[in-house]
């Protein structure tokens, strides 16, 4: 696992190929975070995490079921979004049991993260997942996102 910070335009980083590569691959079609991730990467308000060890779908699988239960006990807006992006993700990654994945995450110095997963052989985007890091959000701010 390596962290990259980045600023400044994605093409002025030709040693970020990984990220660069990833990011021209899925635009915003694939998915409405890619927009704001690039935002925020020409504002220099984030860095890159890229977990370069696969990992397989069915290994990964049964924690984000487990966590779509949990989210079940939840009724805030917050939850509710983040259910619906964790079972879309179950779904997606049910549909490739036998490959494997990668992550991609951006973390916003805002204490927002965005986790991509993108499977290995066909490279499609199988999920992404906008959480709050309780690390770095003030108390107040993380009751507010579950109640």
């Amino acid at each position: 696992m390596s962290e990259t910070p980045l600023s400044g335009k994605i093409t002025a980083l030709p040693s970020q190929g990984a990220i660069a590569a990833f990011l021209d691959r899925h635009k915003a079609r694939d998915h409405a975070y890619l927009e704001v991730v690039c935002k925020m990467l020409d504002a220099g308000e984030g860095s890159f995490v890229t977990h370069d060890e696969p990992v397989a779908c069915d290994v990964v699988l049964p924690t984000y079921e487990v966590r779509a239960r949990i989210l079940e006990t939840f009724q805030s807006e917050h939850a509710v979004r983040l259910r619906s992006e964790v079972t879309a993700f179950c779904g997606k990654l049910a549909e490739n049991r036998g490959k494997s994945m990668r992550w991609m995450v951006f973390r916003a110095h805002t204490g927002t993260h965005y986790l991509f997963a993108e499977q290995i052989e066909t490279r499609e985007l199988l999920g992404a997942l906008q959480i709050v890091s309780k690390l770095h959000v003030s108390p107040e701010e993380w009751d507010s996102l579950w109640k």
